[in-house]
């Protein structure tokens, strides 16, 4: 089986969180997209943790050599990636762009 971790840590191991956040970002994004009832059931100040929780989980499974490395890696995973994707999602809502918000009609 190819291990990803192993082929981006070649180049540089800072980088596995770097896609981490990518991945992570991709399914908010399509969780979002496809079912956005499940999500707008989440309260507002909580919609942070499921991305947090993506990213230590598939942070741990890529290094789980024992148990304190796959601790540590989910924690590092939560707070880089998972963190990383939600500030990414709101730096493009506010950039323009299909991705940015809604404009606004103002009414006349």
């Amino acid at each position: 089986m190819y291990d990803i971790k192993a082929a981006i840590d070649a180049w540089d191991p800072r980088l596995f969180y770097v896609f981490m956040a990518g991945v992570v970002f991709v399914v908010i994004y399509l969780w979002r997209q496809l079912l956005p009832a499940t999500f707008d059931n989440v309260p507002k100040r909580f919609q942070f943790v499921p991305a947090l929780m993506l990213g230590a989980v598939l942070s741990a499974s890529a290094d789980s050599e024992s148990v304190k490395t796959a601790v540590v890696s989910a924690l590092i995973g939560a707070l880089s990636s998972g963190l990383a994707a939600v500030g990414g999602h709101h730096a493009l809502k506010q950039a323009p762009g299909p991705y940015g918000a809604k404009k606004k009609v103002e009414s006349p």
